[in-house]
């Protein structure tokens, strides 16, 4: 397990062992302010696998996606964005065979499908406008 605590944002975490089916990535973090967006991404070079956005204002929505080279998939989940300036939350990523299973505060928001196989992952990103209190990341099996 790689537990990274009270890390600025944005940061980057590298990966030096592979993303298989059954690792976990736990963000507990804050949000800082409800007019900018933040997001949480696992990376593969210019590659998002998976990009969680969070987004406030008038377009309260989590938008999940991945894209290649800057070009955005076909599939985009939308869900409803629950959280506030000033709220806590608890994001847990988890990799299962075929999709992804992310919730938030426990509660599921998507079973999003890979796109790209999750052991092309190198990183993890977290953008600026969000407040991080840790960040664990465990289940790795093998060295890339």
């Amino acid at each position: 397990m790689h537990t990274y605590a009270k890390p600025g944002t944005p940061f980057v975490f590298p990966f030096h062992e592979q993303l298989t089916s059954n690792c976990k990535i736990d963000v507990h973090g804050e949000v800082c302010t409800p007019e900018m967006r933040f997001f949480v991404d696992i990376l593969s070079g210019p590659h998002s696998l998976l990009n969680i956005e969070f987004r406030f204002g008038n377009e309260r929505i989590i938008c999940l996606q991945s894209c290649s080279s800057d070009i955005d998939s076909n599939e985009i989940i939308e869900v409803t964005n629950p959280l506030q300036a000033g709220m806590k939350f608890h994001l847990n990523i988890v990799v299962r065979l075929n999709y992804y299973h992310v919730r938030l505060n426990g509660y599921t928001v998507a079973l999003f499908p890979h796109r790209y196989p999750p052991s092309l992952a190198q990183c993890l990103a977290v953008s600026k406008y969000v407040r991080i209190y840790s960040v664990n990341v465990e289940g790795f099996q093998n060295m890339k």
